[in-house]
């Protein structure tokens, strides 16, 4: 069923898929209908990614949803995708769960200090 849903998506097609909660369609981020980034296993998955790109906002609260809500900017949109050949959405959504660790372990231990030449071969000496 996964194939089948995979390439009527990439033939264009709206495809609506009822299945049981285990069953999964790779997304991607799309923007003007040309795929962006690589497949992943989720929705949630490449919001994440657009988050930690900077893509989603925050827009105005209307009349139906009170306070706050987050959009993704301009003409970008998270559609499902076709899976490239050899290409495995685990695998990178395990690459871009590490290189965010890695970005936070950059940002950490944060050193208390002025702007400084030593200050700044601490931090560098910390990481």
């Amino acid at each position: 069923m996964h194939w089948l849903t995979e390439e009527l998506v990439a033939l264009g097609h709206d495809v609506t898929l009822f299945a049981s909660g285990d069953s999964q369609t790779s997304h991607a981020l799309f923007c003007n209908d040309a795929q962006i980034s690589k497949a992943y296993p989720s929705e949630s998955d490449v919001w994440k990614l657009a988050y930690r790109s900077g893509l989603v906002v925050d827009v105005s609260a209307d009349e139906e949803r009170p306070g706050p809500r987050r959009v993704l900017d301009n003409d970008y949109e998270i559609r499902p995708c076709r899976v490239a050949q050899g290409e495995d959405p685990p695998q990178n959504k395990a690459e871009a769960d590490r290189q965010s660790t890695m970005e936070l372990e950059l940002l950490w231990p944060p050193v208390p200090c002025r702007l400084s030449r030593a200050c700044l071969v601490k931090a560098l000496s910390a990481v």
